[in-house]
């Protein structure tokens, strides 16, 4: 879902909400053969919120795109290599590992001070 204002010809603001998830499925024979221990893999889950503006400036001449978001991932799905016993060799499952969270910040800008000449700064950081 997204929410969007545009208080300008030239301004744009937005918030965003968004999910998803992938399906839980079992573990392969071969690894119900080698390792039968292992459960069978849930659904993960992913939530993202996002709030950000996008813009230009003196007729199109400086353009820039800035947000901060905040993600948060349950039941990540991951593969693991597990040995086959008596070999060198090893087999994949899948496994849920822990959550996932955090801060995330974008921020682009482009300058074009004349004809044939552009300039742009890019910056992203997590917390």
């Amino acid at each position: 879902m997204v929410l969007s204002w545009f208080p300008s010809h030239d301004y744009t603001m937005y918030a965003s909400y968004s999910q998803g998830f992938r399906s839980g499925f079992p573990q392969s024979e071969l690894v119900q053969l080698v390792a039968p221990d292992f459960i069978p893999v849930k659904p993960d889950k992913l939530t993202n919120y996002e709030i950000g503006s996008k813009g230009n400036l003196f007729d199109n001449r400086v353009t820039f795109d800035a947000a901060i978001y905040y993600m948060k991932w349950k039941d990540i799905q991951q593969t693991l290599g597990i040995p086959v016993p008596g070999s060198t060799a090893y087999i994949v499952a899948n496994v849920n590992g822990q959550s996932a969270s955090g801060v995330g910040v974008d921020f682009a800008s482009h300058t074009g001070p004349s004809m044939g000449y552009s300039l742009a700064l890019t910056s992203a950081g997590t917390g």
